[in-house]
């Protein structure tokens, strides 16, 4: 269908008097005929797929590609590369940070009056330690 409507089009362009020299021309019609993105429920199946091991990373990023789920310059390449990157960075704390957070959190349970469920009731008994 491309190439068809490239020659009509410089069919046109060489009968045309306004560009009495050659001009080239090139007509793509979209192949895409993806009506909607990935859906989270999609993209979690794949992504437990290639995590157990059922489907190859290349079958995993083919699916993703096809889903245009990637930047069009994007590669496979640039994609291992970026995950290598950002593998060790992206969820580490460090232990001073790691501290700091829990202490946030915990102040804001007391704050909000937030007991876990392993904490003692207000009366320093819970379920397990009543007499009967």
């Amino acid at each position: 269908m491309s190439e068809a409507c490239t020659r009509i089009f410089s069919f046109m362009l060489d009968w045309s008097a306004k560009y009495s020299q050659k001009i080239g021309v090139t007509c793509g019609v979209n192949t895409d005929f993806y009506e909607d993105d990935i859906s989270g429920e999609e993209l979690l199946k794949w992504i437990q797929a290639y995590q157990s091991g059922g489907i190859s990373y290349d079958t995993f990023y083919h699916n993703l590609e096809k889903k245009e789920a990637f930047p069009s310059n994007w590669d496979k390449g640039k994609e291992l590369d970026a995950i290598e990157r950002t593998s060790n960075t992206m969820f580490t704390l460090s232990d001073e940070k790691f501290t700091s957070l829990s202490n946030e959190i915990t102040r804001l349970k007391k704050l909000l009056n937030i007991k876990d469920s392993d904490e003692p009731e207000e009366d320093g008994t819970n379920e397990e330690n009543v007499e009967e």
